[in-house]
């Protein structure tokens, strides 16, 4: 084979692999959309970030309501109350083990408003721990967990 056939597929092979990863560098991923979740029944619409997110009316079948404050579910583990004041939640946690409180916590949260994580991100939901509970993650806004801005619980 002449000296410049192997330098032509040299170039030619070079240029594929360099065009390759020209592609695989510049190409943007694929981000699939976050899973939207169903609502049924009756819908009432909170502020969010970005606008507003409609959320399955929580105030139909509350808990109980205490002036303006709804509570949605409040147990010897946790309470969760929303404030239609600056329209915003509140998750605390009253019982230790506190990570398995908080969890069953946000899953119900999820559940009554019938929003994914991502929507679930997007309200304003503060949860807290109270001293009496713990007195090392008191005076903490720990957030949701699975959220950007949510703080883990310090190893205790």
């Amino acid at each position: 084979m002449k000296p410049i056939y192997k330098i032509l597929i040299g170039v030619i092979v070079g240029g594929i692999f360099l065009f390759s990863i020209y592609l695989a560098v510049t190409s943007q991923k694929q981000v699939a959309s976050p899973a939207t979740v169903p609502i049924t029944g009756p819908t009432l619409t909170v502020p969010a970030k970005g606008g507003s997110l409609p959320v399955s009316d929580f105030t139909k079948h509350p808990q109980e309501v205490l002036g303006a404050t709804t509570v949605i579910k409040q147990n010897d583990n946790y309470s969760i109350v929303y404030f239609p004041v600056d329209q915003s939640f509140l998750i605390t946690i009253l019982a230790q083990p506190v990570q398995q409180n908080r969890d069953a916590a946000e899953q119900l949260l999820l559940s009554q408003l019938q929003v994914s994580e991502a929507d679930a991100c997007k309200l304003a939901v503060s949860l807290t721990v109270p001293a009496g509970v713990s007195e090392q993650l008191a005076g903490v806004d720990y957030g949701l967990s699975f959220c950007p801005n949510g703080k883990a619980f310090p190893s205790q």
